[in-house]
């Protein structure tokens, strides 16, 4: 399961291409029951789909990719306005860009199935993170307003920053979807 959630992760994003299950057993070196029993766990979660031939990648549109960073927004910023115990203690820790902060945020949530459902959305954008950075190119800046703001400020402070990130995200999905499937340099 993690292996193929890995590969998915560090895929380009995959638009209705097929997952061949004894290709992907083979490349695994296990039988394809585990591959099936995958690859339905991960059509559950949306990563991929299931239709009649077996299982692809999802196939995105400009309004579906900008309607998954919507989603995401609604999750992370509910999680940010109540954070559990811990607070925010660790959170972009070893972050290495702001989607990184944004999911570490989600992680620290009080409610642990809202964190749940933010983490597979968050799955399902990580295939257009590239093309996104590449897109919206504040990466850096990013990254440090929201650190600044766990630290500093205030859960209304670092919501706001939230919203603004799905929010640039959502506007340019356009965008990162052609920069994703190679339309744009």
């Amino acid at each position: 399961m993690e292996a193929l959630r890995q590969r998915l992760a560090t895929a380009r994003p995959l638009q209705g291409a097929a997952l061949p299950i004894n290709a992907l057993a083979e490349s695994l070196g296990v039988s394809t029951t585990p591959v099936r029993e995958a690859l339905a766990m991960l059509a559950g979660e949306g990563a991929i789909v299931r239709t009649a031939a077996g299982y692809s990648g999802a196939t995105h549109d400009p309004a579906s990719l900008a309607g998954l960073y919507g989603l995401g927004r609604v999750l992370a910023v509910a999680a940010v306005l109540h954070p559990g115990p811990e607070g925010w203690a660790g959170v972009g820790a070893e972050a290495e860009g702001p989607d990184d902060v944004v999911r570490d945020l989600a992680a620290a949530a009080a409610n642990a199935a809202l964190a749940v459902a933010h983490r597979r959305v968050h799955a399902q954008l990580v295939p257009f993170a590239a093309a996104t950075r590449r897109v919206l190119g504040d990466g850096p800046a990013e990254q440090a307003r929201l650190l600044t703001a766990v630290r500093t400020g205030s859960p209304r402070q670092v919501g706001q920053l939230v919203r603004r990130y799905y929010d640039r995200r959502a506007g340019g999905a356009a965008r990162v979807l052609a920069a994703s499937v190679g339309l744009l340099k």
